[in-house]
């Protein structure tokens, strides 16, 4: 059975403190949600379109994740994990907020480097893309910013950290005759 849901649209403001806030734009949305019976009895096309959004969902999740090891085995912890909340999302944006006010107060870098490790860390798919001197720079900023953070900080942020320095210590894989 198909369902209406009202959503309020946000937008990205930037703060008088460098900060960015999501604020109402002050227009809402009321979206029909199809069930998967629907779907499925609507048309096979209707079929595959869930199909794909699942996968695409999966895949998603799985590129958030960042390493093999984090990855869910089975069904069972695939919906397990699942948070709906947005906690997880509130929790990395209050990383990349921790992180960046680390970088400006105590790493001694140049405002260029700390904008590279900053966007690094928000576009985690660039890092395997990095050299490995931006790799293992980040790295270090990394474990220096673990040793500054309160044991509740680094507990907080510890599978954010995990995934990171994953990704730091991965090896590129991209060679100028692949383009």
């Amino acid at each position: 059975m198909s369902i209406t849901k009202k959503i309020a649209l946000t937008s990205t403001v930037r703060q008088a403190d460098g900060t960015n806030k999501r604020m109402p734009t002050g227009v809402e949305l009321s979206v029909t949600v199809y069930s998967v019976a629907e779907m499925q009895a609507h048309s096979p096309e209707a079929a595959q379109y869930v199909e794909d959004a699942l996968e695409a969902s999966i895949m998603a999740n799985a590129r958030n994740k960042g390493s093999q090891q984090n990855l869910p085995a089975d069904i069972a912890a695939l919906i397990a994990t699942a948070e709906r909340s947005g906690a997880a999302l509130a929790v990395a944006r209050e990383f990349i907020a921790d992180f960046s006010k680390y970088l400006q107060t105590k790493s001694g870098k140049s405002a260029a480097v700390q904008a590279l490790y900053t966007g690094m860390v928000k576009q985690r798919a660039t890092i395997a893309l990095s050299s490995e001197a931006r790799r293992m720079g980040l790295a270090a900023q990394l474990e220096q910013f673990v040793m500054e953070a309160t044991p509740e900080e680094a507990t907080k942020y510890s599978n954010i950290l995990t995934t990171l320095n994953d990704l730091c210590s991965g090896t590129v894989e991209l060679d100028d005759n692949d383009l």
